[in-house]
């Protein structure tokens, strides 16, 4: 059962943390979304250990904790609730950032953060971001182009022959 208490209006405006219980009661994940969004868990399903989470044949409780407008308000109750949980955060850090490095294609470096490519190659982050999730107008950033993954081998870019 979902009981969530906010306005009509902020159904499709408003961001939720919401937790995922167990069917012992114990809470697994602590997550962000858009509310309308909320029984399709984006972000639950980008953890790495979400597969095995959960026994699929036994039902789980969705719980929305904290409804705001502001994406940022909900990142930082999710922040305080996974400490005070001890729980395991997305990718294994607490901004809920993918745990895959980023490689530039022309220098073949490989990066752990959004924020070392930065430091490294004098770009801004919303650039950097919308190259990444391949938007409009960034084709590349400050003539280099990125991609989420590893270094791909030569056969890998040639095809195996």
């Amino acid at each position: 059962m979902i009981i969530i208490h906010t306005k009509l209006s902020n159904l499709k405006t408003a961001y939720v943390t919401y937790q995922l219980r167990n069917h012992n009661g114990l809470v697994q994940y602590v997550g962000t979304c858009r509310l309308s969004r909320i029984m399709q868990l984006p972000d639950a399903i980008r953890h790495p250990d979400f597969a095995t989470m959960f026994d699929t044949s036994k039902p789980i409780s969705i719980e929305g904790i904290f409804i705001s407008n502001s994406r940022t308000d909900c990142h930082a109750k999710r922040i305080e609730l996974i400490k005070s949980l001890n729980l395991k955060p997305v990718g294994g850090e607490l901004k809920g950032q993918h745990n895959v490095p980023i490689t530039c294609v022309e220098t073949g470096e490989v990066f752990h953060t959004l924020q070392d490519v930065v430091k490294a190659h004098g770009c801004t982050l919303a650039a950097l971001c919308n190259h990444l999730q391949h938007k409009p107008m960034y084709n590349t950033v400050k003539g280099k182009t990125y991609y989420r993954g590893l270094p791909l081998a030569d056969s890998q870019l040639q095809g195996d022959k």
